[in-house]
């Protein structure tokens, strides 16, 4: 589930960065868009990370 749900955020900011390369006119634009998409991909990576985390520790509590 992991790799799955890292394989399908970075999938989402790929088409994101492809559509900004359609999208904008200029250079300055694409780069601008391509930069926020990446810091927002970051954000939901390490955002998975956390909530992946919080949930191991909620399934080995209720194991014991």
């Amino acid at each position: 589930m992991r790799k799955f749900s890292k394989i399908v955020i970075c999938v989402g900011a790929l088409i994101m960065i492809i559509l900004g390369m359609i999208v904008y006119d200029t250079w300055k634009d694409r780069i601008y868009f391509s930069l926020a998409v990446l810091f927002v991909t970051v954000l939901s990576l390490l955002w998975n990370i956390v909530a992946h985390n919080i949930m191991d520790k909620f399934r080995k509590k209720e194991n014991k």
